[in-house]
């Protein structure tokens, strides 16, 4: 696959989040609850599972930027803790028991949901998921609950640069295509630069997933291409070259 994406999608991360029947969300169990269900996963993953205060302050910032990871993350009473593999990360007992994290997938969104339900349906064998017939999954954020998928690309969008009016134009169109758009601002800033861009998913009570995530990859690219066209059309008129728009 191309790679024409890249230095517009800055990072991305598509998160699947799942809860173990008869304890409490993170955010309102106990210490004692959380280091049960630590043991649970700890059983599966042996000493690949550490504990959040082992990572140093540079990675767990960083965990918090990309959405990874919660702000408060090292506030909470429960026990948090996380295991790096090669294409994913898990987060037990921070938003959710365990959150399935699945990074630098580009424009493949489909493709990364598909690899987080292979690790979910491994662990659903050895782990009692809260289910409802009703509600679907359930999580800490009744957004999430249903399908139980966050998604989360960081963008620099050049061409909404000083356009207010094309930022809420597009903000507002792929509010109706179940896609939410928001200027990106870092955890402990209170403003950045305008031309940095969240895009997300809302609704996960979705009979077809598959269709709404091919959906969201046609619009992902109808965006990167007419970013590239706009640079292009910029530059030419403007005498100016890539390291410039980085600029």
């Amino acid at each position: 696959m191309i790679d024409y994406y890249k230095d517009i999608i800055l990072e991305n991360n598509l998160s699947l989040k799942r809860n173990i029947e008869n304890y409490n969300f993170p955010n309102t169990m106990n210490e004692k609850d959380s280091l049960e269900i630590i043991e649970s996963f700890r059983e599966i993953y042996g000493e690949d599972l550490i504990l959040i205060d082992e990572l140093d302050e540079i990675t767990l910032n960083k965990l918090i930027n990309a959405g990874i990871v919660s702000p408060d993350s090292m506030n909470k009473e429960a026990v948090i803790g996380l295991v790096f593999s090669d294409d994913h990360i898990l987060v037990i007992n921070d938003g959710d028991h365990v959150s399935i994290n699945i990074t630098n997938f580009g424009e493949e969104i489909k493709l990364a949901y598909d690899r987080a339900m292979e690790i979910e349906g491994d662990l659903d064998k050895k782990l009692d998921f809260s289910f409802s017939p009703q509600y679907g999954y359930l999580t800490s954020l009744g957004r999430n609950s249903g399908n139980g998928i966050e998604i989360r690309l960081k963008m620099f969008l050049f061409g909404l640069l000083d356009n207010s009016q094309a930022y809420l134009s597009l903000k507002s169109s792929l509010a109706h295509e179940g896609i939410y758009l928001t200027r990106f601002i870092p955890e402990y800033f209170k403003s950045y630069d305008d031309d940095i861009y969240i895009l997300k998913n809302f609704g996960n009570y979705r009979k077809d997933m598959g269709e709404y995530l091919e959906n969201f990859e046609n619009i992902l690219d109808t965006i990167v291409r007419n970013e590239r066209r706009f640079r292009r059309d910029f530059q030419s008129l403007n005498g100016i070259n890539d390291e410039d728009i980085k600029d």
